[in-house]
């Protein structure tokens, strides 16, 4: 950065804070990473493509901030732009990460549109992690809008990839994991829980798709728990809360800890520590009432 200032170099100057955002980014110090995006943008002659990346990473930023609203206007700028210039990579994260918003907001439908989108282009520009991603994120917009036969259409094409390349397993199994969960049946939940814990042992997954299984590990414990009423189970869970909300507070994300909270909740209640319930399921609902995060509330 300092070497593109001194040869005054202000297109390279865009991009070297842009990257320099990005990490700060990974690394979930987003007011950083805030603040690099946008002095990026303010450089008059910031290239195009680093223009709208650094507009498509603001508003990833704002979304890992549980600042829906914020996050908006920036997919919206970049979206168009991108598609417009030939940036397909670029187009096709804006229109996941739309999805992902109007997912989180409670709107299904419209995640739904948009990440159809998203895995027809990724199919065409052979980008195999946006694929991936589009069916993991079809599969349980599908199931939480109780489209099970559209889910399971998605997981079966999954699966069918998963065949051909090794890197689709871990989403594959995900998805397995999360249709045989929501059948109830006490040996569907076991087939369930057994591919759970494997992925949140796997040192080589997505840390993204570790926390994803870790949450739905918690949630099956805590069916499980209601519905054999067997008190040993809380062994197995009471560590994996803890850890979650360890990992949310690592990534600053409003999201993880609202869940977290919603677990803990769910165990007090299970408890008959209704004060204690209480108070963590309200600490849930301020934050995803907060943030926007309907779905959630």
């Amino acid at each position: 950065l300092a070497m593109f200032s001194e040869l005054d170099d202000p297109a390279n100057m865009a991009f070297a804070l842009c990257n320099i955002a990005t990490g700060l980014q990974l690394s979930g110090e987003h007011s950083m990473a805030i603040e690099y995006f946008n002095r990026s943008l303010e450089i008059k002659e910031c290239p195009l493509r680093v223009k709208n990346q650094s507009l498509r990473l603001l508003g990833e930023v704002y979304i890992k901030k549980g600042e829906l609203t914020l996050a908006l206007p920036y997919l919206q700028e970049s979206l168009p732009s991108s598609r417009k210039s030939g940036d397909n990579m670029n187009y096709g994260s804006n229109l996941y990460h739309l999805g992902h918003l109007y997912q989180m907001k409670g709107n299904l439908d419209m995640a739904i549109e948009y990440y159809e989108q998203a895995l027809k282009l990724a199919k065409e520009i052979d980008y195999p992690l946006l694929t991936a991603w589009m069916f993991y994120r079809l599969v349980i917009s599908n199931l939480d809008r109780e489209s099970y036969d559209q889910a399971n259409l998605y997981s079966n094409q999954l699966e069918q990839m998963s065949k051909e390349h090794d890197f689709f397993i871990a989403f594959q199994d995900l998805c397995k994991a999360l249709i045989l969960k929501k059948t109830l049946r006490i040996s569907q939940l076991a087939n369930a829980e057994k591919i759970l814990k494997q992925l949140v042992k796997d040192a080589n997954i997505y840390q993204e798709l570790k926390v994803l299984s870790l949450v739905n590990l918690c949630d099956l414990y805590l069916t499980e728990l209601t519905i054999t009423n067997n008190s040993t189970i809380l062994d197995d869970l009471d560590p994996l809360i803890v850890e979650l909300l360890k990992i949310a507070e690592e990534q600053n994300s409003p999201s993880l800890v609202a869940e977290a909270k919603l677990l803990q909740g769910r165990v007090a209640l299970i408890k008959l520590n209704l004060d204690l319930a209480r108070q963590f399921i309200t600490q849930a609902q301020q934050i995803a009432e907060e943030h926007d995060f309907n779905l959630l509330a």
